[in-house]
């Protein structure tokens, strides 16, 4: 394969293109010689983009989810906005996008597990998540020491702290504006609608969260909440999101159940 009308100066890549336009033209060379097989065996990425190709990270997301509606495509990566762009631009290809963290256990690199980093769980599956913490969390409540018990309860609800964040993202504003995504969904604001007890509701909750996530003056500490007022605040969070999705009769929002 050859440029056409190239004139043959000889002169090297790399002072011509940058490190991230390297990495474009090798993709794109690779794609097109992939078209001149018949195979449709599956094809490995390990980190396609780096932070130095920002500028293409986005075309290099539909491309690979364009590829993926053909032939399986597994993709490395550290990069969180690549890996958003690709869970979106595959829905859209009509491929079904599957994520897997690999990460070190015991020192050791390779152990692969089903779930995804905290940061990239939707709301459900923060919930979720929140009721398989809770079993450990009453567990060490009767058999831990109170210090193991009251680090974990700070966890547990930073971690719930959040979700009410990335509900009022996801569910209260429709998705209408979402963190690393493409623009903002105008056709999904005709379904927001925001009343005061929503308002009510986020500041009870998120203030519930933040008694126990800051720090406090030493004269002010006190027992941590109990597995079951913690799960109390789980489920005012269940609650609310469920109001908001029984209002809305054309909303797709998770259905969520208590605990």
């Amino acid at each position: 394969m050859a440029l056409k009308n190239a004139a043959h100066d000889k002169a090297v890549v790399r002072s011509v293109l940058s490190e991230g336009e390297q990495r474009a033209v090798s993709l794109a060379w690779f794609f097109a010689e992939l078209t001149l097989s018949t195979s449709k065996s599956a094809i490995v990425f390990d980190d396609p983009v780096s932070s130095l190709d920002h500028d293409w990270r986005r075309s290099v997301a539909a491309r690979l989810s364009e590829e993926a509606a053909q032939r399986q495509v597994v993709v490395f990566t550290h990069d969180a906005v690549f890996l958003h762009m690709l869970h979106a631009d595959a829905s859209a290809a009509g491929a079904v996008p599957y994520s897997l963290q690999v990460q070190r256990c015991g020192g050791a690199p390779g152990y692969c597990s089903a779930d995804v980093p905290w940061e990239k769980k939707n709301v459900k599956q923060r919930v979720g998540a929140l009721k398989d913490e809770h079993v450990a969390l009453s567990k060490t409540k009767k058999t831990g020491t109170d210090n193991e018990y009251a680090e974990n309860v700070v966890g547990y609800l930073d971690r719930l702290r959040k979700t009410w964040e990335r509900a009022v993202e996801e569910c209260l504003f429709n998705g209408v504006i979402e963190r690393f995504g493409y623009g903002v969904k105008t056709q999904s604001i005709a379904e927001v609608d925001v009343l005061d007890t929503d308002y009510a509701a986020i500041d009870a909750g998120m203030s519930a969260c933040s008694a126990w996530v800051h720090d406090p003056a030493q004269g002010l500490l006190a027992p941590p909440p109990t597995p079951d007022e913690v799960a109390s605040m789980v489920n005012a969070l269940v609650d609310w999101v469920t109001e908001i999705r029984n209002r809305r009769p054309k909303n797709s929002l998770p259905k969520l159940t208590r605990l």
